[in-house]
């Protein structure tokens, strides 16, 4: 049996909201919804127009090329067409016809210290099985994939043109170039007929802003100063020509507390010329801005970032912040913390040291799809972490919480739990829990069937046995 894990004490309490809210930190960029304006930056634009991308006429865009091989059938036609239009008076016509086409973009060159906004347009006809979507492919510097990107999917008819997004992209620190892709995408079974139209492709180049230092500057002793680190680059999109208004940018911080209510605020100016002063193959150089404060009462604090140009806000960044007592640590005890997805941006260590600075005992974690998502590197660092922990006192717990993805695709959205799963046959899952299992017996002794809020075993017949 697992033993229960009771209310954690007010410190750890602080620090678990904090990784909670951890999880949500980040740039907001531009809005799911919008995109910044033509002025917030400089990158490329596509509207597929022959006078301009198709110079030698024969009906496709200069220097882009089309996907060919086994599986992509040539008699596909994919070609600029006059008519339908939501930038001009041309568009990239897709006529569907029993398989998948794609038309890439040439390597654009971009580099790893800006953000990148995308949109396009696209407009679908008659389409049933087959869907019309973008990608972006970020390079590096031999041209091999390192991310990719996709929109939302296109489908049906649609009688206006359907606008996708992707708000704010940030390439890996490898990326030299990106690629642009018009995907025609199947089923099992694709169309014979329908069309898609592709146009209005725009890929904007943002600045970026980002808090430095890990976690370790989000949990502070009550005796020490709070020490606030952002890092700003990319502000060479921000550069303005000589016959263009002059602007200044400033950083603005704030300190709130546990009501929202602001604590502490700071202003920086930003020199936006300084950025384009070459460091390297970027050309660009980062600018870190340390805000320093003195020693606070232990709380829970926010921390907002904002990136202004004149009085216009272009990015906001929050993150948590703890200043708390230093706890005593102690062989036993009964408090701990339950986690639920990994946060993005907590390393496995830094969760661990996290842990082990508020004084819990236990560790329940999702363990499940770690296994099933190929990713060696991820367990190894779970294992890392737990061992780590156990050899101070604190007692892993796998939570057996969310399936493989190819086990769970066999059940709706809407699903009720882990029972759903154990009152098939275990022929069904029982290979998957073996895995896992197996994977981390060397450091897992507890485990849990279902999250902490998983009722579904209420309803549960007797299972059959294995």
């Amino acid at each position: 049996m697992i033993q229960p894990l009771r209310p954690i004490l007010h410190v750890a309490a602080l620090c678990l909201v904090a990784v909670a809210a951890a999880a949500a930190d980040g740039v907001t960029g531009a809005p799911a919804d919008a995109l910044p304006s033509s002025g917030a930056g400089r990158g490329f634009f596509f509207s597929f127009e022959t006078a301009d991308e198709d110079h030698d006429f024969d009906g496709q865009p200069d220097d882009w090329s089309r996907r060919k091989g086994t599986g992509f059938p040539a008699w596909i036609r994919m070609h600029i067409a006059a008519g339908i239009a939501a930038d001009g008076a041309e568009s990239l016509r897709v006529e569907a016809n029993g398989g998948p086409a794609i038309l890439y973009s040439p390597p654009l060159a971009i580099d790893p210290l800006h953000d990148y906004a995308f949109e396009g347009a696209i407009r679908t006809v008659g389409l049933h099985n087959d869907a019309a979507l973008f990608s972006l492919s970020f390079l590096d510097e031999k041209r091999r994939r390192v991310q990719r990107f996709l929109t939302p999917a296109v489908s049906g008819t649609h009688a206006e043109w359907q606008r996708l997004r992707l708000a704010s992209v940030e390439p890996d620190q490898s990326v030299r170039f990106v690629v642009i892709g018009c995907h025609l995408v199947e089923r099992s079974v694709g169309d014979i007929g329908g069309e898609a139209w592709f146009d209005a492709v725009r890929l904007t180049r943002l600045p970026r802003l980002r808090y430095a230092g890990g976690l370790e500057r989000r949990y502070v002793p009550a005796s020490r100063p709070v020490e606030i680190a952002i890092e700003v680059s990319g502000l060479a999109a921000l550069a303005t020509g000589p016959d263009e208004i002059s602007v200044a940018h400033r950083l603005e911080m704030e300190l709130l507390g546990r009501d929202g209510a602001v604590v502490e605020t700071h202003e920086f100016p930003l020199d936006t010329a300084a950025a384009t002063v070459e460091a390297g193959e970027a050309g660009l150089r980062p600018q870190t801005i340390v805000w320093k404060l003195p020693p606070h009462a232990p709380d829970y604090y926010r921390t907002r970032a904002r990136l202004v140009q004149n009085d216009s806000v272009m990015l906001e960044e929050e993150s948590s912040l703890v200043i708390m007592e230093p706890t005593d640590a102690s062989e036993t005890g009964a408090f701990g913390w339950t986690v639920g997805d990994t946060p993005h941006e907590v390393s496995h260590d830094e969760m661990a040291s996290i842990a082990l600075e508020a004084g819990v005992h236990w560790l329940k974690y999702p363990l499940w799809r770690t296994v099933g998502d190929g990713s060696s590197n991820r367990s190894d660092a779970i294992i890392e972490m737990f061992e780590r922990l156990s050899a101070r006192n604190v007692t892993p717990v796998g939570v057996l919480i969310e399936p493989p993805l190819p086990l769970r695709r066999k059940f709706a959205d809407d699903w009720k739990g882990v029972a759903e799963v154990l009152s098939l046959p275990p022929a069904v899952w029982s290979s998957s829990i073996d895995a896992v299992a197996a994977r981390y017996a060397s450091v897992v002794q507890h485990w849990q069937l279902g999250g902490d809020a998983d009722v579904s075993f209420t309803t549960l017949n007797e299972p059959e046995p294995v």
